[in-house]
C-alpha cells in the first residue's frame, strides 16, 4: 500500500482547511442547520395570534330567470277589488331588482385578536430559535472536534509508519550483514533468522498502520465530504485555538450544551406561566365589506359592517388540564437536564484539563525515551562490529529504538488529540474558525 505522501488521489489540506470544509459539506452540520431553520419556521405560528387574518373573495352568477320586487300589480289588484282608482296623474312605484339574471358578488373581510392568552408565547419564537441554534452550534463544535481527532490520528499513524519503515530498513540490513556473516564463518543461521524474524515483524506492523491509516482517511473524507488527506508537517497539522482556562473562570458554563439547556428551560416556563391565564376570553374585531351589483331595497351596491367580539372556551373536553400538566413535567425535565448538562460538561472540562496535563508530560518522557533509545540502539551497532555485542542483543536494541519512538509518535498525537478535546469543551474550534 502507497505511503500517505503518494495518495495522488487524494487532495493535501491542513488542519483548519479541514476544519472549514467541513463546516461546508459536512452532513450531520447541513442537517442540523435544516433543524434551526425548520424550528424557526415553527416558532414563527406563534406570530398568528397578533397578525391579521384578511380574506377577500367575489363571484359572478347567472339566473334564466331575474327576480324583483315590484309593488305596481299589487296595487293595481287592490284597486280594482275595492274600486278605488288611482289619483290621476299618479306615478307608479319604482321597480326593484332582487337578483338580475347576471349579478356580481364580492367581499373583502378584515379579522385582528385584539388578546388572546397565547400572546405570552410570543417571545418563545425567539427563545425556542435560540435554543435550537445553540443547540446545533453545540454540535458543530463537536464535529469539528471529531474532524480535528481524526486528522492528528492519521498524522500519529503516519509517524509509527515512518518508525516502522526505519526498522524495517534496520533488518533488511541486519539479514544482509548475517548473511555475509555466514558465508565468512562469522555467524550462524540463528542470526540470520532473528534478523529476518525482525524484517516479517516491523513488516507486519507497517501493514497494520497501513490499514489503519486508510480507515481513518475514509472517515476523515466522510466528515469533510472530500477525498483528502492531511499534510505530514507541524505547521500544517497545527491550529491556535486560543488559551485554556482556569477552573476558577468555571469555563463550562459558557458551553453551548448548557446555554442551549438554559434557553429551553426558560421556554418550559413560559409555557407553564401562560397555563395559568388560559381561561381569559380572547377578543376580536372584524371588518367586512361587501359588494352586490344588485343594489336592492338599500339602493347601494357596497356595505360595509363591523363587529367586536369576546368568546371563552369555558370547558375543552380536559385538554388545558392536561396541557398544564405536561407542561409541568416538561419544565421539569428542563429543568434536570440543565443539572445534568452542567455536571457532566463540568466533568467533561476537568477530564480534559488533566489529561492534556497528564499527555504533556507523557509527551516529554516519551521523546526522552526515544532519543535514549536511539542512542543506545547506536551505542550496541558499534559494539557489535567491535565483536562485544550480540546479535540477541543488537535486535532488542533495534526493537526498543522501533517502540520507542512509536510510544512517542502516540504520545504527540494524544497531545494533541487532548488539546482539542478541551477546545471543544471551551467552545474555541468554531470562534477560531469564525464561526457566528
Amino acid at each position: 500500500m502507497a505511503p500517505m505522501e503518494e495518495s495522488v488521489s487524494r487532495r493535501p489540506v491542513g488542519l483548519e482547511e479541514a476544519l472549514r470544509l467541513a463546516l461546508v459539506n459536512n452532513a450531520n452540520i447541513k442537517t442540523a442547520h435544516a433543524k434551526v431553520d425548520s424550528v424557526a419556521a415553527q416558532a414563527s405560528r406563534v406570530w398568528a395570534a397578533v397578525l391579521p387574518d384578511i380574506r377577500a373573495s367575489g363571484s359572478y352568477v347567472h339566473s334564466s330567470v331575474a327576480q324583483k320586487f315590484d309593488m305596481n300589480p299589487f296595487i293595481a289588484l287592490i284597486g280594482h277589488t275595492f274600486n278605488l282608482p288611482l289619483p290621476p296623474g299618479q306615478a307608479a312605484l319604482p321597480v326593484t331588482d332582487i337578483v338580475a339574471r347576471n349579478s356580481y358578488y364580492a367581499s373583502l373581510q378584515f379579522t385582528q385578536i385584539l388578546f388572546t392568552p397565547q400572546m405570552l408565547l410570543i417571545k418563545n419564537a425567539a427563545a425556542g430559535t435560540e435554543a435550537a441554534r445553540l443547540g446545533t452550534r453545540d454540535a458543530v463544535e463537536h464535529i469539528l472536534g471529531g474532524v480535528a481527532k481524526t486528522y492528528l490520528a492519521i498524522l500519529g499513524i503516519a509517524s509509527m509508519e515512518e518508525a516502522a519503515r526505519d526498522a524495517e530498513a534496520v533488518a533488511l540490513r541486519r539479514e544482509k550483514d548475517a548473511r555475509a556473516r555466514i558465508r565468512v564463518g562469522r555467524a550462524v543461521e540463528t542470526e540470520l533468522l532473528r534478523a529476518l524474524t525482525d524484517t516479517a515483524q516491523a513488516r507486519s506492523q507497517l501493514a497494520q498502520l497501513e490499514g489503519q491509516r486508510e480507515a481513518l482517511l475514509a472517515i476523515l473524507e466522510s466528515m469533510v465530504g472530500e477525498p483528502v488527506r492531511p499534510i505530514p508537517t507541524v505547521e500544517a497539522a497545527f491550529v491556535e485555538f486560543g488559551e485554556a482556562k482556569e477552573e476558577e473562570d468555571a469555563p463550562w458554563e459558557t458551553s453551548f450544551g448548557i446555554l442551549a439547556a438554559e434557553k429551553n428551560l426558560e421556554v418550559m416556563q413560559r409555557f407553564s406561566n401562560t397555563d395559568k391565564i388560559t381561561w381569559m376570553p380572547t377578543a376580536a374585531a372584524t371588518a367586512r365589506g361587501l359588494y352586490n351589483s344588485n343594489k336592492g331595497f338599500s339602493g347601494k351596491n357596497v356595505t360595509f359592517d363591523m363587529t367586536l367580539g369576546l368568546s371563552w372556551h369555558l370547558y375543552d373536553q380536559g385538554v388545558r388540564e392536561a396541557t398544564t400538566r405536561e407542561n409541568s413535567a416538561n419544565m421539569a425535565a428542563a429543568r434536570a437536564q440543565l443539572r445534568g448538562a452542567r455536571s457532566e460538561t463540568r466533568a467533561q472540562w476537568i477530564s480534559a484539563k488533566k489529561t492534556l496535563e497528564s499527555a504533556r508530560m507523557a509527551a516529554l518522557q516519551a521523546e526522552t525515551q526515544a532519543e535514549m533509545a536511539a542512542r543506545v540502539q547506536q551505542q550496541v551497532e558499534s559494539l557489535f562490529k567491535a565483536g562485544m555485542a550480540t546479535s540477541l542483543e543488537l535486535s532488542t536494541a533495534d526493537n526498543g529504538r522501533f517502540f520507542a519512538a512509536s510510544n512517542a509518535a502516540q504520545a504527540r498525537t494524544q497531545l494533541e488529540i487532548a488539546r482539542i478535546e478541551l477546545a471543544v469543551v471551551e467552545n474555541r474550534l468554531g470562534k477560531t474558525l469564525g464561526v457566528d
